[in-house]
C-alpha cells in the first residue's frame, strides 16, 4: 500500500513538473520585452511596488501618512487604496532583493501563475484522483488565451486567480478530509486573495454553493473551528476594506450599483446576462470550447462522486453570479472560472472518445486540443510599449535647476516609474498635467475640473512650478482609433484638455526649447502614441511655488506637500 502510494506521489510530481516545464516554454516563447502600460493599470501596480520596496527601505513608521502624501506627490502613480495591497507588498520585498525593474515585477506575476497552475493540478487529484486528466486541465488552463496573456503582464488578476485556486483547494480538502489545517489555510489564502483584489469577494458565493449543495451548510458554520477560521480572516482583510471604504468607497460603490457609460448593457438586459459567457471562446480557445461544453452540459447529470463535478460547477456559478449584477463589465473578471472550464474541456475530451467507443484515443485527442490551443495562444503576438524610458532617462541626467518635470499625456505612471528608476537620489518630482491643468475621474457620471482654462493660464501654471523638463505624448492617428465624437465622454475631455496643452507648448519654441523626440514603439491599439516630445523650459522662475498641492477628485479633497 506504501509503494503504491509512493509511485502514484511520483507520477505526480513527474507529470506536475512536465506540466511546468511545458508552461514555461510557452511563457519564454511569446515573451516581449515591454514597459509597463496595460490598461494603464500596469503602471500603477509596478510603481505601488516600488513605494512599498521604499518604505521597507526608509521605514517612516512615525510618520507613515505624511511620507505616503509626499511620495504620491513626488511619483503621482499608485494604486494606494483602488486596490487592496497584498501583492504590492509581496512585489515591494522582491524588489528589496532583485530590484526596481519591470522585469522583477513580471517574473512575480508569472510566478503566481505557476502556483495557479499548481494548486488546480492538486484539485483535480482531488476530485477525480486522475493524473492525466490534472495534467490536460492545467495544460488548457496555463494556455488558455486569458491567463496567458495576463500572466505576462503586471495586473492582479492571475495572483488574486492563484490565491483562490489555493483556497479552493483547501476548503475541498477540509470538506473532504476534515483536517484543520486545510481550513485553516483556506481561511488563510482566502484573506490574501481578498487582500490582493475586490474579486476575491467571489469566493464567498462559492463556499456558501458547496455547503448548500452539499447539505452541510448548517452543520458547517455552527462548528467551532469554522467560526474561528471565519474569524481570523476577516480580521486579516477587513482594517483594509474599513480604509478603503471610508476613503475611496463611494467610487467603488458606483463602480458596482452603475454602468459606466450609456452603452453598456442596462442591469436586467438579456444583453448583461449573456456578456460573461459570450467571451468563453475569447477566454478559453475556440477548439478547447467544444470540449468544454460538452464536459460541462455532463456535469450537470454526473453523479456527485466525492464532489468533483459540484466543484467547478460552484466556481462557474459564483463567478458569474458575483460579476454579472456588477455595473463594470470587463471580459477579464471572469478570469476565475477558467479552471473550472479547463477542467470541463478535460472531461468533454474524456467523454467524447468515450462515445466514439475509443477511449485509448484520449490522450492523442487530448494533445491534439492542446497544440490548438498552444497555438492560439503563441500565434496571437503580446502588445508592447517601449520609449518612455529613454525620455525619463534623458530628463534624469540632465536635469539640475528644478526637481520638477510636466508630463502631459496618457502614460503617465510609465513615466513616473521610469524617472523614479534612473534617480536614485529622488530628487526630482513629476507633475502629471491631469493634476495640475486639469482633472477627469472616470466614474457613473463623469467629474472633471479645469484649472488652466485659457492659455494664458497654462503659461502661468508652467512658470508658477518651473519645470526644468516637459515631457509630451504626441498621438498617431490609426485605422484602429475610432473617430473622436466616437470616443467615451471622459476620452473626449482629456484629449481636448491634453490637446490645448500641446498646442500652447508648441507655440512657443522661444520659451519652450524642443531638446529631444523619442520614437514609441507600440503595438497596443488603445493607446495611438507615435513619439514622445522633451522640451526645456527656458522660462525660468527665480521664486518659483515649492508648496505642492494636488486636488484629488477621487478622495475629494486636496493634499499637499512642501518640496525640498
Amino acid at each position: 500500500m506504501l509503494t503504491s502510494t509512493l509511485l502514484k506521489n511520483r507520477s505526480r510530481l513527474l507529470a506536475l513538473g512536465v506540466v511546468v516545464l511545458a508552461l514555461g516554454v510557452a511563457y519564454v516563447a511569446a515573451y516581449e520585452s515591454s514597459e509597463p502600460f496595460f490598461n494603464n493599470d500596469e503602471t500603477r501596480h509596478v510603481m505601488t511596488g516600488v513605494y512599498f520596496r521604499d518604505v521597507l527601505r526608509d521605514m517612516p513608521l512615525g510618520n507613515l501618512r505624511e511620507y505616503t502624501i509626499s511620495y504620491y506627490l513626488q511619483y503621482p502613480a499608485l494604486g494606494l487604496l483602488v486596490w487592496p495591497p497584498f501583492f504590492y507588498f509581496v512585489e515591494g520585498c522582491v524588489m528589496s532583493v532583485f530590484g526596481t525593474s519591470v522585469v522583477v515585477s513580471k517574473t512575480l506575476v508569472a510566478f503566481f501563475a505557476l502556483i495557479a497552475c499548481v494548486y488546480l493540478f492538486r484539485l483535480v487529484c482531488l476530485t477525480h484522483a486522475d493524473t492525466t486528466r490534472a495534467t490536460v486541465a492545467t495544460l488548457i488552463f496555463g494556455l488558455s488565451p486569458l491567463v496567458f496573456k495576463l500572466s505576462h503582464y503586471v495586473m492582479l488578476e492571475v495572483p488574486t486567480l492563484a490565491l483562490a485556486l489555493a483556497a479552493i483547494y483547501h476548503f475541498a480538502a477540509y470538506l473532504e478530509r476534515e483536517r484543520r489545517r486545510d481550513l485553516a489555510l483556506a481561511a488563510l489564502f482566502s484573506a490574501l486573495a481578498a487582500l490582493t483584489r475586490f474579486d476575491a469577494i467571489c469566493l464567498l458565493p462559492l463556499f456558501v454553493i458547496l455547503l448548500v449543495a452539499r447539505g452541510r451548510f448548517f452543520s458547517m458554520v455552527r462548528r467551532r473551528e469554522v467560526i474561528v477560521a471565519a474569524a481570523l480572516a476577516l480580521v486579516l482583510a477587513l482594517p483594509f476594506y474599513a480604509l478603503s471604504a471610508a476613503g475611496i468607497g463611494w467610487m467603488h460603490f458606483k463602480f458596482v450599483t452603475q454602468t459606466l457609460s450609456p452603452d453598456d448593457p442596462g442591469f436586467f438586459s438579456l444583453r448583461r446576462f449573456l456578456f460573461y459567457p459570450s467571451y468563453l471562446r475569447e477566454q478559453l480557445g475556440a477548439l478547447a470550447l467544444v470540449p468544454a461544453a460538452v464536459g460541462f452540459i455532463a456535469a450537470f447529470r454526473t453523479p456527485m462522486r466525492r464532489g468533483a463535478p459540484l466543484i467547478y460547477l460552484a466556481i462557474v456559478a459564483a463567478t458569474y453570479l458575483t460579476f454579472t449584477p456588477m455595473g463594470e463589465l470587463e471580459s477579464r473578471h471572469a478570469i476565475y472560472w477558467i479552471p473550472a472550464f479547463a477542467l470541463f474541456a478535460a472531461d468533454g475530451t474524456a467523454l467524447i472518445t468515450n462515445w466514439l467507443r475509443a477511449p485509448k484515443l484520449y490522450v492523442p485527442v487530448a494533445a491534439c486540443v492542446l497544440l490548438a490551443v498552444g497555438w492560439n495562444a503563441l500565434a496571437q503576438p503580446l502588445a508592447f510599449v517601449r520609449g518612455y524610458e529613454d525620455a525619463a532617462r534623458h530628463v534624469a541626467a540632465r536635469s539640475s535647476a528644478s526637481p520638477f518635470c510636466l508630463f502631459v499625456g496618457r502614460l503617465n505612471g510609465n513615466f513616473v516609474y521610469h524617472l523614479r528608476r534612473h534617480d536614485d537620489a529622488r530628487r526630482l518630482w513629476t507633475l502629471r498635467a491631469d493634476k495640475i491643468l486639469f482633472s477627469v475621474l472616470i466614474v457613473p457620471g463623469i467629474e472633471a475640473r479645469q484649472y488652466a482654462v485659457s492659455d494664458a493660464d497654462i503659461l502661468d501654471a508652467i512658470y508658477k512650478y518651473d519645470p526644468e523638463y516637459i515631457v509630451v505624448e504626441e498621438p498617431a492617428a490609426t485605422n484602429a482609433s475610432p473617430p473622436p465624437n466616437d470616443l467615451p465622454p471622459d476620452e473626449q475631455l482629456r484629449n481636448a484638455y491634453e490637446q490645448q496643452a500641446r498646442t500652447v507648448i508648441a507655440a512657443h519654441p522661444e520659451l519652450f526649447q524642443l531638446e529631444k523626440v523619442v520614437p514609441v514603439e507600440n503595438t497596443d491599439p488603445k493607446l495611438p502614441v507615435a513619439q514622445l516630445k522633451v522640451f526645456r523650459n527656458t522660462r525660468r522662475n527665480d521664486n518659483p511655488q515649492r508648496r505642492l498641492e494636488v486636488d484629488l477628485l477621487m478622495l475629494r479633497r486636496s493634499v499637499q506637500t512642501d518640496v525640498p
